[in-house]
């Protein structure tokens, strides 16, 4: 379960540097387009342990909402999990941390990282981070590959 939840938009300026590009592509299967997204995202996850001890470790998720669309004619590439098409290859790394150093335990870390498609038909990327100590990430890069069938 998740102690904190942050949800950042390329709309509202919770994301820089952020770029899609589409490479055309023959295949595999019916893709024919490679769809790149990167970004850095700027979290500030910063949390109250609150009744928690500041040495243990909290995880949050973190959600991006990138401006690449699929159309409706556009068709994810890949499998079914969960009621929802996947096959991305998603990366991210911590781009900027912070820790108070009169504390003798700090983690800053990415978990996990995967991208889906929203409810509005854009990408989403997700990622889970773990905070130990008096610890912010301020910045996460990321970059998510995915296949895509686009129409005409």
């Amino acid at each position: 379960m998740s102690d904190f939840k942050k949800e950042l938009d390329t709309d509202t300026g919770d994301v820089e540097s952020h770029r899609f590009l589409e490479i055309p592509i023959s295949g595999p299967g019916s893709a024919n387009r490679l769809v790149t997204i990167t970004g850095i995202a700027i979290p500030d996850a910063d949390i109250s342990h609150g009744n928690k001890p500041a040495n243990e470790l909290i995880h949050g998720d973190i959600f991006i909402k990138t401006d690449y669309r699929l159309r409706d004619t556009d068709k994810w590439q890949g499998i079914v999990h969960r009621n929802t098409t996947l096959l991305a290859a998603t990366y991210a790394s911590l781009a900027s941390i912070t820790y108070d150093e009169e504390v003798d335990d700090f983690t800053a870390a990415v978990d996990s990282v995967d991208a889906t498609v929203d409810t509005d038909g854009r990408i989403r990327v997700h990622m889970v981070v773990g905070l130990q100590g008096d610890t912010t990430i301020h910045r996460i890069s990321y970059q998510t590959n995915i296949l895509v069938q686009k129409a005409g």
